[in-house]
């Protein structure tokens, strides 16, 4: 570097909650409260900050979102700030390798199973983005005990969450009920420090300035507690579900004729406890309402799940449609195609699920609160009906998931050019 040349500063953390996390020596910290929070930059900052104190040390991390096309948004963002630091991208490894030997693995963790397959692992620094998509801590716990260093340096637990997700109940209890926000608290039970360092769209100046618009877009996003949660970062204001008025749901005894029927299916393969796997039976009536028909509710393993799914449409009948959501990568395709194989003779659409469980949720969470949606009496009500009060903030979301996939094919632009199954 030439004499009077001063560094070109690839990235620094904004002033306020940005540099406070970086600057943070507790090891268990949730950061962030509202959408537009810079939240994913703060993670990817906090880990070369940490790597950065102990340069003889290769410092070892690994960050985590629910699904790998969540997982996609940060390592897009990876790869915008990294490589003008020095670190290479490891195809095969699927991490980050900074100059001096740190790295930082990339990987989605979808049920708490998943977590099982990193015992064993030793880590310096573990970061968990929108951790609210998980509506148990369980996976996390585990992952917890992969933290430990041999070489003496700390090690740092970061997680990033908006209020309102399904993780929403135990976020609470756990980082947002003990203490003050920017306040240190000692969590007993677990042995451990922790604090909540509260940011908001206002504290990421880049964005906020950049475009102005965004805020609107937000509140034009879902009902008023959903908007003042993601704006304020208000932990107070979603307590138990508010997507759906479950009380303007109506009860059918059948299903009209010339009702329009689609299947969707969410994909668990939990098999005793954990998720489950649903198939959700929608229909548009013919006097521009919507009903929900059957779901189909079950933990059950991958084997069972196939058979589960071609013995329904085996019993739906032939005209009924079917929509199955797509996992990222080779595995998803391999899983769809081997489906679509042993539904021959169906019509099956499916594609990659994208967005969050909010936003799917939002079209079909309209037509309930309006009073457009009614329910075939059946023993599978109030489960049904218990899961969608509970919405975003309970312990599942399988059914409102494979319902809103429903609603989304039922609506879809593309669906007139196929034959519908219609109740004559």
């Amino acid at each position: 570097m030439g004499q009077g040349t001063r560094p070109r500063v690839i990235w620094q953390p904004q002033p306020g909650p940005q540099t406070a996390l970086l600057r943070c020596p507790i090891p268990d910290v949730l950061f962030g409260g509202a959408r537009g929070g810079g939240k994913t930059d703060a993670l990817l900052g906090d880990f070369v900050a940490h790597a950065s104190r102990y340069l003889d040390v290769a410092v070892r991390g690994v960050i985590f979102r629910r699904s790998m096309p969540e997982l996609d948004e940060v390592q897009r963002r990876a790869r915008e700030l990294y490589p003008a630091i020095g670190a290479t991208w490891q195809a095969g490894a699927r991490q980050w390798r900074f100059p001096g030997g740190a790295t930082l693995k990339m990987r989605w963790l979808e049920r708490e199973a998943d977590a099982d397959r990193y015992q064993g692992h030793s880590y310096h620094w573990l970061g968990l983005d929108e951790v609210g998509t998980w509506p148990a801590p369980d996976g996390i716990d585990k992952l917890r005990s992969t933290l430990r260093s041999a070489e003496g340096i700390p090690c740092l637990l970061r997680l990033t969450a908006n209020p309102g997700g399904p993780g929403h109940a135990w976020l609470k209890e756990r980082y947002i009920d003990p203490a003050p926000p920017m306040t240190p608290f000692f969590d007993a039970d677990r042995a451990t420090w922790r604090v909540f360092i509260p940011s908001r769209l206002q504290d990421n100046r880049k964005l906020f300035d950049a475009d102005p618009g965004y805020i609107d877009r937000i509140r034009a996003s879902g009902p008023p507690w959903l908007v003042r949660a993601w704006l304020e970062g208000d932990w107070t204001s979603v307590q138990r579900g508010g997507l759906f008025d479950i009380a303007r749901i109506g009860i059918a005894e059948a299903i009209p004729r010339g009702t329009q029927l689609v299947r969707a299916w969410d994909l668990a393969a939990t098999e005793g406890r954990g998720d489950y796997t649903v198939g959700a039976l929608l229909g548009a009536m013919a006097d521009g309402r919507y009903i929900v028909a059957d779901i189909r509710r079950a933990r059950i393993g991958p084997h069972d799940v196939e058979a589960s799914i071609a013995n329904t449409a085996a019993q739906d009948g032939w005209e009924i449609p079917i929509d199955l959501p797509q996992d990222p990568g080779q595995a998803g395709k391999a899983q769809i195609a081997y489906l679509v194989r042993r539904l021959a003779g169906h019509h099956v659409f499916s594609a990659p699920v994208t967005g969050d469980k909010q936003t799917r949720a939002l079209p079909f969470a309209a037509q309930v609160n309006v009073g457009n949606v009614v329910l075939v009496r059946a023993p599978w009500n109030r489960a049904f009906l218990d899961e969608l009060d509970a919405f975003p903030t309970g312990p599942h979301d399988d059914q409102v998931d494979a319902t809103a996939s429903a609603f989304s094919r039922l609506i879809a632009k593309e669906a007139s050019t196929v034959s519908w199954g219609t109740l004559d």
